[in-house]
Formats: structure tokens, C-alpha cells, sequence
């Protein structure tokens, strides 16, 4: 039978390790909850050791130090440009940011802002007809607070921005354009390709119909919920309006752009 033991300079909380602790016959980690609040004993590094050799090992996540910022919008102005705007926290000394940016490329977060002090950035790096994820912490002078809301911005550039109310029809290229940015975002959700049982988008002067966007809705919808954002609710109106409204396009071009 393998011999275990765990090695702790101090305790702490439960680890994604206790399940490695259990298979090897050992009681679950528990601690004083002093122990992982902001102001005790630093947390420290667990060992498990199964046969005389380590078979896992936990590094504790660092305890926010602050608030996180909040009201994170992201929007892309270009195929190679995204405007980002947070609100600062309500208290504490912050002396610096960081924005965090996550696309299908790489699928792990990278560092696209490191540590200034304002709360706005425009991230010139993104290439076009992709979907990207953001999301943003201060830096106190102990440490890092938690993360922001996450937010999405899409690059795809779109005919007729701004929407022009009771001016601009809808058109082929808008669903066009639509369907490519939906598809950027399922990419970044790892929800797979899209389904498009209406057929390819209509071609230029054809019939735009309800079912096009029922469609964008419906292949949007899980990938949002994938990357934790919310989904675009019902709207019955697809269904009886004839032609399709500019605010059915809108509707969704606002939660992909």
C-alpha cells in the first residue's frame, strides 16, 4: 500500500487536491477560516506524496485585496481595435490595472495592459473577424484585487454602423455580417460550427427573413451562456414580423460588436 503525507508550513482551506488526498487514504484539509482572510497567516503550498514521490501539489490562489472593477464594456471600433471602459472600485488606493484578454487562438488569458492607472484601454492588437473575451483587476500596493465582469467584443466591421433609426433597411450584408460574427463567438465558446438550416445567408437585394434571425439568435444563445454572459431572450415579434424590423438586427449586433 502507498504511504502518503502532506507537508503544510500553515493550514488553509480546502484544495482541488483533496480528491488526490482521499484516494490515498488521507483525512480532508480543513482550517481556521482566520487562516484565509485578508490579514492571517500567508497560505502556503501543499505537497502529497504517494510511493515516496509527490503526486500533486496545490499553490494557493492569492486573496483579493480590494474591490475588483466593475461595468467593464468592451467594443470593437475596427477589425484591428477594441475600446475598453471600466468603472474604478468604490474604496481603496488603486495603483494600477491590468486587462486580461481571451480568444479562440490561445484559449488561456494573456496580459494585453499590465499596469496603468487608467480606466480606460484600447487594445490594437486584435485581428479581424475574430471574437475576443476582456476582463480587468486593480493592483493595490498588497496585491491584486479580484476580476471584473467579462465582456465580449467581436471584430467584425459592420455595414451601416450606426443604425440609422427609420432610415437604414435591413439588408443582406447585415445577416451576412451577422453570421460571422456569430461565428467568431461560438469559436471562442468552443460551441462548435454553426447550423444555418435556412439556408446561406440571401443575396444582395433578396428576401430577408424572420427565420434568419431566429436562426443568429439561436446559435448565438449557447455560446453566450458558455462564456457566462447572458443570453438573448425570446422576442416573439420574430415570428410575425414581416419584413424584419432594423431592431431585430440590432438586437443582435449589439451583443456581438
Amino acid at each position: 500500500m502507498l504511504a502518503a503525507c502532506a507537508l503544510l508550513t500553515v493550514g488553509y482551506a480546502a484544495t482541488r487536491f483533496e480528491p488526490v488526498r482521499r484516494a490515498v487514504g488521507m483525512r480532508p484539509l480543513l482550517a481556521p477560516a482566520a487562516t484565509t482572510q485578508q490579514g492571517g497567516p500567508p497560505l502556503a503550498k501543499e505537497y502529497v506524496y504517494g510511493g515516496g514521490r509527490i503526486i500533486a501539489t496545490e499553490e494557493p490562489t492569492p486573496l483579493p485585496t480590494g474591490p475588483a472593477p466593475t461595468s467593464l464594456s468592451a467594443t470593437a471600433t475596427s477589425a484591428s481595435s477594441v475600446s475598453l471602459t471600466w468603472a474604478a472600485p468604490a474604496a481603496g488606493v488603486v495603483v494600477g490595472y491590468v486587462v486580461e484578454r481571451t480568444s479562440a487562438l490561445g484559449g488561456q488569458p494573456v496580459e494585453v495592459q499590465t499596469n496603468s492607472a487608467a480606466t480606460s484601454f484600447n487594445d490594437s492588437t486584435p485581428a479581424g473577424d475574430f471574437a475576443y473575451l476582456y476582463r480587468v483587476k486593480a493592483l493595490y500596493a498588497a496585491g491584486p484585487s479580484g476580476y471584473s465582469n467579462a465582456d465580449l467584443a467581436t471584430t467584425v466591421v459592420f455595414t451601416d454602423d450606426p443604425l440609422q433609426p427609420s432610415a437604414t433597411l435591413v439588408k443582406a450584408a447585415h445577416v451576412t455580417e451577422l453570421r460571422r460574427a456569430v461565428a467568431a463567438v461560438r469559436a471562442l465558446a468552443g460551441a462548435g460550427a454553426a447550423s444555418w438550416l435556412s439556408g446561406p445567408a440571401p443575396a444582395q437585394g433578396g428576401a430577408i427573413l424572420a427565420a434568419h434571425f431566429q436562426e443568429l439568435r439561436t446559435n448565438l444563445n449557447p455560446a453566450l451562456v458558455a462564456l457566462g454572459m447572458a443570453a438573448l431572450p425570446d422576442d416573439t415579434t420574430l415570428a410575425l414580423s414581416l419584413p424584419v424590423k432594423q431592431a431585430h438586427l440590432q438586437d443582435v449586433r449589439e451583443r456581438v460588436r
